[in-house]
């Protein structure tokens, strides 16, 4: 479990990239649109667990990151407040042939 923050008076949408596709909310309408980048000031708290090797470690961090910046939007997008957030991550080794 990771929780990701960003300083409480930096907007999430800050650092998102927009397009004319993009609703009020700040989420893509188009599916093959890319994601948001998470802001660079983001911050990972390792709350429990670790991935078993670096490389998991960092596909993990970089998965919370964008979890956290997708829900920032959405609750940003929504007149919400920024809430903290925890994402937990488990990813399943794929059996190919």
């Amino acid at each position: 479990m990771i929780q990701p923050s960003i300083p409480p008076l930096l907007p999430a949408s800050h650092t998102t990239a927009t397009s004319d596709s993009e609703r009020a909310d700040g989420i893509s309408a188009e599916p093959t649109q890319l994601l948001p980048s998470p802001p660079p000031s983001i911050q990972l708290t390792l709350l429990l667990g670790s991935g078993p090797s670096e490389h998991i470690q960092t596909l993990h961090s970089l998965y919370a990151s964008q979890a956290g910046t997708l829900v920032w939007l959405s609750a940003e997008g929504n007149g919400g407040e920024r809430r903290p957030v925890v994402v937990g991550i488990a990813l399943k080794k794929a059996d190919f042939p």
